[in-house]
């Protein structure tokens, strides 16, 4: 049912202050409309945890600096495998540059969305972003609960 992937990822689109009652709304409007076992799916989707919502954001709304971000760590792998110090340390710079880029847009959409970038959930968000090797559903299953 592609349509309720597109409403599922529209949820996580949203400040995260509009996430339950719009959960509850599109759990609703299924069930109305004979989607039943969705709605429960829907119903069960957890509210993700301010560090998770973050990372979900800078992954729609900064893809290019989140995709960097992936690409200097397969970078960095890539330089390990070598076992050559200045492609390692050449790598390891980049992906500390993508992490700060990344640092300074997640403190910018946290307050933008009216909360505290506090230093526990930057770091919180660097180790989600840091880790992040999966697909997106993993970010929006998985990151919620922490």
């Amino acid at each position: 049912m592609p349509k309720l992937d597109d409403d599922i990822d529209a949820l996580f689109k949203l400040p995260l202050t509009e996430f339950v009652g719009a959960r509850k709304a599109l759990a609703a409007r299924l069930k109305q409309n004979g989607f039943v076992s969705e709605a429960e799916g829907v119903k069960a989707l957890a509210k993700p945890s301010i560090s998770a919502w973050t990372v979900n954001q800078l992954y729609w709304r900064h893809r290019e600096a989140f995709d960097e971000l992936i690409a200097t760590g397969q970078r960095f792998r890539k330089a390990q495998a070598t076992g050559k110090m200045v492609n390692m340390r050449e790598a390891l710079d980049a992906r500390r540059e993508a992490l700060s880029r990344l640092s300074d847009l997640a403190t910018e959409a946290l307050r933008d969305a009216g909360h505290n970038p506090s230093l526990d959930i930057l770091r919180r968000i660097a180790l989600h972003s840091r880790h992040f090797r999966l697909t997106h559903q993993f970010l929006v299953v998985q990151l919620s609960g922490d």
